[in-house]
């Protein structure tokens, strides 16, 4: 009687080791498409209107997820102004406008969009809002050249009028040195004729064949000087008029 129930109890092991053999062979040769395997994202976004579409496997955003940490993956805003792509996030994932309605009245109608897609929406106002600002800093730059470039040019007109002014001052007096000898004032030509040496005297006109002092009148040289053929000239024909 033993050694049959020892016989019995080594043929029930015996079986009892055949089966779990077939069940974790059973288990090992599950197929691989039959596996868990973690969800895919897929995402599409077009931006040729200013639309923002995507599709994902994942879902809403989450609210429990941590818009402004690295891993939301915004862009990075070039103008301080912009840097508000975590407080997108935020409301597309809670709706809560944290006290900004703008929020409400650009995204209230995509609260709880997937999140690549609110990621997509967050980079993009980021961009509009760093080109606009840029294209304003650019035309403030701009006129601020202009401006700048004008008063230059104001400046240097001013500067070559004052030189103009001096060195006009300059030449009168220069001729003056060389009229008043001659008993003459100097009679500024402008821009058009030269500058006159004119008499100043009563002169000694007694006939026809002499002019009055009132005409006599001796042109200056470019170079502030009279000639001394003119001044001849205007002797023998103004007699008494120049010295």
């Amino acid at each position: 009687m033993e050694r049959t129930s020892r016989a019995k109890l080594r043929i029930t092991a015996l079986f009892g080791a055949v089966a779990a053999a077939v069940i974790l062979t059973g288990c090992s040769s599950v197929p691989e498409d039959d596996r868990t395997t973690p969800p895919t994202v897929s995402e599409s976004a077009t931006t040729d209107t200013g639309a923002v579409s995507a599709t994902t496997d994942t879902g809403a955003v989450s609210a429990t997820e941590d818009p402004s940490s690295p891993s939301a993956g915004l862009i990075h805003a070039v103008h301080h102004q912009c840097d508000f792509g975590s407080k997108i996030l935020r409301y597309l994932a809670t709706g809560d406008n944290q006290g900004d309605p703008k929020l409400d009245t650009a995204f209230s109608q995509h609260v709880g969009v997937s999140l690549p897609q609110a990621r997509a929406m967050a980079d993009q106002s980021i961009e509009r809002c760093d080109a606009a600002i840029s294209k304003q800093e650019a035309a403030q730059a701009s006129a601020a050249a202009s401006a700048q470039a004008e008063a230059s040019e104001a400046e240097a007109e001013a500067q070559a009028s004052a030189m103009a002014a001096q060195d006009k001052a300059d030449r009168l007096t220069r001729e003056q040195k060389v009229c008043a000898p001659l008993g003459g004032t100097v009679q500024d030509g402008g821009d058009i004729s030269a500058d006159l040496c004119v008499s100043t005297n009563k002169g000694e006109a007694t006939d026809e064949a002499h002019l009055s002092c009132a005409s006599a009148t001796i042109p200056f040289q470019p170079d502030g000087t009279l000639s001394a053929a003119d001044i001849a000239t205007f002797k023998e024909g103004y007699p008494g008029c120049f010295s």
